[in-house]
């Protein structure tokens, strides 16, 4: 346009030009505006969409945190409710009436760590089928209640027996009734979790790339972080049951579980009428590893010796470690005492064999004591007592040997 009116007018008009330029720049203007309101739309649309991001980054948030926060709750209770358990068989085991107090009064600890975590779970935002598996839960909480009372009072009043099958008929099984119930929002949970997922699918349609991309990386986060959660508080669970029955050092069960499974193997040989062996193994010279070496060497003896005890007995028999150098070997559903000296003398030979610490060639040995159900003792107590007299026995005749328990130690 600016060159045809160049072409066509005489050089001395000089005003078409100005107005030609006025026009030009007029239009650039309008080029301008109407880009700059393209910007402005392109970035309001951004705008728009990012804070649409923002919001629903936010509800998803508030979703996961919930989600995260049911998770750490029902974890506790199902933490709890499994101690309780543990606490109220350890009672039964407990011959010292302050020791029997003291777990009752951990029992009641964990009770009330069970209802503060369930008050806060209350306390939050509940869909109708977890209010329900709640209040299935509380019903079953209440009969254990009641049915665990009448077990320590059957305690109290010495009928052990009377409470054990208490225990075991109704107490145990309601309990686990509890931790189904918790299991099962758990489940919910996890169907909470699809759930985001879906909803990050829709965000995907509402916002395109963008919005996809964001909504996929806090499904990503707020899963993981709930898997993460989820298996700390199994692991945490499992961990602390773990410290709680078996050795550190050896893996070997401790006194605690060793004490549970000498019972449990007693009441079964009763029913089955068949016999179980009962060792106490009680290392020699240890004392003096320990003094030369150092305690870090003698912790290293106490290892190998746990793992050839472990390789000297069957799968279905069972070492453990009382404390220091003293260990429980117990043989279940045996015919006769040589089957059991055998095993005994077995683990002598394993026990005498040298051990390479710190450079040097050590060498203990092991004095073992054999009780036998019911020859021995018809009680936990009785077999403990008589192996371990049968072992300082076998310390008192020149150690590094195995002797029988003597049926004269049976109270009359």
């Amino acid at each position: 346009m600016f060159g045809r009116i160049r072409t066509t007018q005489p050089p001395a008009v000089t005003k078409d030009p100005p107005r030609a330029g006025v026009k030009a720049r007029g239009e650039h203007v309008w080029l301008v505006i109407g880009f700059s309101v393209l910007l402005g739309l392109m970035a309001l649309q951004t705008a728009l969409s990012l804070r649409q991001i923002e919001s629903q980054r936010q509800q998803l948030k508030t979703v996961i945190e919930l989600g995260l926060n049911k998770f750490n709750l029902v974890g506790e209770m199902h933490a709890a409710g499994r101690e309780r358990i543990l606490l109220l068989q350890r009672m039964f085991l407990a011959s010292d009436p302050f020791e029997r107090e003291a777990l009752r009064a951990d029992f009641g600890r964990q009770a009330e760590l069970f209802i503060r975590a369930r008050q806060n779970l209350l306390a939050m935002t509940l869909r109708a089928d977890e209010k329900a598996l709640l209040e299935r839960q509380s019903a079953l909480s209440q009969r254990f209640h009641h049915l665990h009372l009448e077990v320590l009072e059957l305690l109290d009043r010495g009928e052990t027996g009377q409470a054990m099958r208490l225990l075991n008929e109704r107490v145990l099984p309601t309990q686990y009734a509890v931790l189904s119930t918790l299991t099962e929002l758990y489940d919910l949970q996890q169907r909470d979790a699809r759930d985001i997922g879906a909803h990050s699918d829709r965000l995907q349609q509402e916002a395109r790339r963008l919005l996809l991309a964001v909504a996929l990386l806090l499904l990503l986060t707020g899963l993981t972080v709930a898997y993460f959660v989820f298996a700390r508080v199994r692991a945490v669970s499992a961990e602390r049951e773990w410290l709680a029955t078996y050795d550190q050092l050896t893996g070997l069960p401790n006194r605690l579980l060793i004490d549970n499974l000498i019972g449990n193997a007693i009441a079964r040989a009763q029913r089955q009428r068949t016999r179980l062996a009962l060792m106490f193994v009680d290392l020699d010279r240890f004392k003096a590893v320990n003094d030369t070496l150092g305690h870090r060497a003698g912790d290293q003896l106490l290892v190998e010796v746990a793992r050839r005890m472990r390789q000297s007995v069957r799968a279905s028999d069972t070492a453990g470690r009382l404390a220091g150098d003293e260990f429980v070997v117990m043989l279940e559903d045996i015919h006769s005492a040589e089957e059991a000296w055998a095993v005994a003398d077995k683990i002598r030979i394993a026990v005498q064999q040298p051990v390479d610490i710190q450079g040097q060639r050590v060498e203990v040995g092991a004095s073992i004591g054999i009780a036998l159900y019911p020859d021995h003792g018809r009680t936990q107590e009785e077999l403990l007592r008589n192996a371990d007299a049968a072992m300082y026995r076998v310390k008192a005749e020149g150690r590094d040997g195995c002797r029988l328990a003597e049926v004269s130690h049976l109270p009359a």
